[in-house]
């Protein structure tokens, strides 16, 4: 934590800066409904690309509202918890719901990274609203949240070099090119 809290107790002021950097980091971690970036970026870039965008950069927006509005901002943070809890849960359904109904590989799971960065934000979330007596719990989310990122940047990152390797032999991202013996046996 920072010791000197150089944004404390400005009410108004201080809620809109913590808006700010949420807003800035929500688009790069990216939490719904500001993901609007990500498949396509996912879709178009090459495996090897999507895996160091999916296993490094998007960590850049969960670890930026770790470093600095909630370590700047404990109160105001603590204040606007529950609000980025709300978010963070309306990622991770919307990442998990709209993630089914892809046929695109990468698309898929460019809408799972949607609902595995809202897990970590959930945890950001609710460490920032343990703001006193609960520092067990407190620390006990955000590395819930952290542990969530490193293994959303190892497993993501695999399976868009795996969803590559899929692409280098096959030529498509389409899952359903993929049917294997359901497809055989419907047939």
């Amino acid at each position: 934590m920072i010791a000197a809290q150089p944004l404390a107790e400005m009410d108004l002021r201080g809620g809109l800066i913590l808006l700010g950097f949420v807003l800035g980091f929500a688009v790069k971690a990216p939490l719904f409904p500001v993901h609007t970036w990500l498949p396509p970026a996912h879709v178009m870039a090459p495996g090897p690309v999507s895996a160091i965008l999916a296993g490094v950069l998007l960590k850049m927006g969960t670890y930026g509202l770790v470093r600095i509005p909630f370590q700047m901002m404990r109160e105001t943070f603590a204040d606007y918890a529950l609000p980025l809890a709300i978010v963070a849960l309306a990622s991770i359904l919307w990442g998990a719901i709209v993630a089914l109904g892809q046929t695109d590989l990468k698309r898929r799971i460019a809408y799972t990274s949607v609902n595995h960065m809202g897990y970590t934000v959930l945890g950001i979330a609710a460490a920032g609203a343990l703001l006193n007596g609960a520092e067990g719990a407190r620390e006990m989310a955000l590395t819930g949240a952290v542990v969530e990122m490193v293994a959303h940047g190892l497993i993501t990152g695999a399976l868009f070099l795996i969803a590559g390797g899929f692409w280098a032999r096959s030529g498509t991202y389409d899952m359903d090119a993929y049917a294997g013996w359901l497809k055989w046996l419907l047939d």
